[in-house]
């Protein structure tokens, strides 16, 4: 009995911390009154209450979404082309049930806002208006092509029924507009005309990630890398594409200080997964040879030295990625006089074809990669390596379950010789996992004792892989011992899943940016052994 009653004052005394907090959250804004301001401009914001936004992206052509973190708060606005009802929201998987969101419209210079949900059971995909109203109002109003509403929200709102709290993981940003009003104001079921209609395609984004600094690229030239017209697969397949180049004679080290995608045309980045780009060491007459070659399937590459030569990396960029820039103190060295050869690698895959579309479309695809580069050198050289389980099929994956962890290595022995003295100095992580990924880690282990990991994502989005910039540098010491902790959800499929790099096949890795840079540090991975692979499929030995 004691026991339980100590249970019910827990439960209590939590209530009550999350009704204090809200309270007092509540207290701190006041709703601005609402108007119609008769502008002309294609976009002109109000600007009697300005606000400094730590990022902001475009959902599509007409949505806009602005947003600011801070310690317990996230405030939010959104700028869409409508003068209808506008919504926006989290979705845990990116599905419409159970989505936390809110909706608003202004009529007639009043502003009407409801915090609301999707019902995970009943069969409709109109947001309910919740019982605990916990997005706070502070702006709304239209301008002749826009409706604009400013909200704030608690990270976590302590309605733990319909509201999803704002974490490090990745988000699924559920958004919604539509040309009309609901009539009257009216909040009840089937009020929001076209609803249907009015749902958008989900994006994945990492919200708590710290913004961009803000620095000049004035003083920079562009390198652009191409493929040249690569035939794209006709089935679901993987085709994994090599291209070399050779780089201009610089007189000087650069950095680069910037990269970003090129797409060839809308049709062709459907199938684009990565792109990766690798220095080649050393020279020769089959560099020379392969960089006037329009590109070959990287299979006869990895089969070869050249594997060996060309396995540094430049730069990568995974589906659902945009630019990344790198801090003002870091930049990506380029030298001449050690590198004149770059190789590309392009992963084309496309799960979801559609075959009517594919013949009537180009079939042939030129995207690649812009480099940024400066001759005005920053204080640190970085460097990219990826740690995890070798893409091979000794990473075995077993069918129908929920969780499946698997892990790959860079041990103590390997840190220990790679590593400086002093350490290396993380600043930004990339994880890549395949179809079936929910889960990644990058964990450190010094001595006998676990750190804090250096990433950590609980809610990954296989089509959104990006360069995570970190809150605070991570430094990894000599002889510590990185993990690479992917999570897989097997439950959907009825076979074993190997390791590889194709699509079908599954990966665990994570890349990290630091500095300064090592010449020797491109990749930490571990494999299973034969031996251990075979145990686990119930082989004790082979016959000769």
């Amino acid at each position: 009995m004691a026991q339980s009653n100590l249970q019910i004052g827990y439960f209590v005394i939590k209530a009550l911390q999350c009704w204090l907090f809200l309270s007092y959250g509540f207290s701190q804004f006041k709703v601005a009154d609402s108007r119609i301001s008769g502008m002309t401009s294609p976009l002109e914001i109000d600007k009697s209450h300005p606000m400094s936004w730590d990022q902001i992206i475009d959902l599509d052509d007409s949505f806009r979404l602005l947003w600011t973190i801070t310690d317990k708060d996230a405030m939010f606005e959104v700028q869409v082309r409508t003068h209808g009802y506008v919504g926006f929201g989290f979705s845990v998987n990116g599905r419409q049930e159970g989505t936390d969101i809110v909706i608003g419209w202004v009529d007639k210079g009043q502003t009407f806002f409801q915090d609301r949900h999707v019902s995970r059971t009943v069969n409709s995909t109109e947001p309910q208006v919740d019982a605990s109203q916990d997005y706070v109002l502070l702006k709304g109003y239209e301008n002749t092509t826009h409706t604009i509403i400013r909200f704030r929200r608690k990270l976590d709102t302590c309605d733990s029924v319909y509201d999803i709290p704002i974490t490090n993981n990745t988000m699924r940003l559920m958004f919604l507009y539509d040309e009309n009003d609901p009539p009257n104001g009216l909040v009840s079921p089937g009020s929001l005309p076209n609803i249907r209609n009015a749902w958008r395609q989900s994006r994945s984004v990492v919200l708590t990630e710290r913004p961009i600094p803000t620095q000049s690229l004035e003083n920079t030239r562009k390198l652009e890398f191409r493929n040249s017209g690569v035939e794209l697969p006709y089935d679901d397949e993987t085709l994994i594409w090599c291209k070399f180049f050779k780089l201009d004679k610089m007189k000087r080290k650069n950095h680069i200080v910037k990269y970003e995608p090129i797409f060839d045309s809308s049709w062709s980045v459907q199938y684009l997964q990565y792109i990766t780009l690798y220095e080649c060491h050393g020279s020769g007459p089959e560099l020379e040879a392969l960089a006037h070659e329009p590109g070959q399937q990287c299979h006869n590459i990895r089969n070869s030295q050249l594997s060996q030569t060309c396995n540094t990396y430049i730069a990568s960029w995974s589906r659902g990625n945009s630019e990344f820039i790198y801090p003002p103190e870091v930049g990506y060295p380029l030298e001449t006089n050690n590198m004149r050869f770059v190789m590309m690698e392009t992963h084309y895959n496309n799960l979801n074809i559609d075959f009517e579309q594919f013949k009537i479309n180009h079939m042939f695809d030129s995207s690649g990669l812009m480099l940024h580069i400066t001759e005005k050198l920053r204080t640190h050289d970085a460097g990219l390596m990826s740690i995890g389980i070798e893409p091979n099929w000794h990473h075995i994956i077993p069918p129908s379950q929920k969780r499946v962890v698997s892990q790959g290595h860079c041990i103590e022995q390997c840190t220990g010789s790679l590593f400086p003295t002093e350490g290396i100095n993380i600043f930004a992580t990339m994880s890549r996992t395949h179809q079936i990924g929910v889960e990644v880690k990058l964990r450190q282990i010094r001595e006998t004792r676990e750190l804090a990991p250096i990433i950590a994502d609980s809610n990954i989005d296989p089509n959104y892989q990006a360069f995570r910039r970190l809150t605070q540098v991570t430094r990894s010491l000599p002889s510590d011992r990185l993990i690479a902790e992917c999570v897989y959800d097997t439950s959907s499929r009825q076979a074993i899943t190997l390791g590889g790099p194709s699509m079908k096949e599954e990966s665990c890795m994570v890349f990290a940016l630091y500095y300064p840079k090592q010449k020797k540090l491109t990749s930490c991975h571990s494999s299973p052994s034969l031996s251990t692979v075979l145990h686990s499929l119930g082989i004790e030995y082979l016959n000769a």
